[in-house]
C-alpha cells in the first residue's frame, strides 16, 4: 500500500507504468519477493523490446504470487488462533486488521469474536459494545 501512495503523490516522476513498475520491483530485496523481482525482471528484459508491462498486470501477478487465495477465510482463521503477546494496542490492531480483511460486516459478530477468542476482549469489550451502540443509535437516528 506504501508504494501505491509513494507513487501517486510522485505521480509527476512515475508518471507511465515503466517507471511504476520498476519502482515497484525495486523494492522487493528480500527472499522470496527478491527471486520473484528478478523472474520478472528477466522476462520482462527477454522480451523484444524490452517491456515491464502495465501496473494493473504487474499488481494482478504481485497478488497472485503473494495473497492468498481465500484472503477471507484466512483473516477469520487468524482471527481465532490470534492471542495477545505484546501491548494490548499492537493486538488490538491485528485484530482490527484481520477483522477487515474477514469481510465480516456485522458487528456484534466481530464484538462476539473478540470477547470470545481474546484475552484482551474482556478489558476492552465494554468500550466497543459503547462505540457499537453510539454507532447504532446515531444511524437509526438519522434514518
Amino acid at each position: 500500500m506504501s508504494i501505491k501512495a509513494y507513487l501517486l503523490i510522485n505521480n509527476e516522476v512515475y508518471n507511465n507504468d515503466e517507471k511504476r513498475v520498476t519502482f515497484g520491483l525495486s523494492h522487493m530485496k528480500k527472499a522470496v519477493a527478491q527471486s520473484w523481482a528478478t523472474d520478472y525482471y528477466e522476462q520482462a528484459l527477454a522480451q523484444n523490446p524490452p517491456t515491464f508491462g502495465t501496473w494493473d498486470n504487474f499488481e494482478k501477478e504481485f497478488k497472485k504470487s503473494f495473497m492468498p487465495v481465500d484472503t477471507a477465510g484466512t483473516a477469520i482463521a487468524k482471527l481465532r488462533t490470534l492471542t495477545q503477546k505484546g501491548m494490548v494496542e499492537e493486538y488490538i490492531t491485528e485484530f482490527r486488521t484481520h477483522a477487515h480483511q474477514s469481510t465480516i460486516k456485522d458487528q456484534h459478530a466481530l464484538i462476539e469474536f473478540y470477547q470470545i477468542y481474546t484475552s484482551a476482549g474482556k478489558a476492552q469489550s465494554r468500550t466497543i459494545q459503547r462505540q457499537t451502540s453510539v454507532y447504532y443509535l446515531y444511524k437509526c437516528g438519522k434514518s
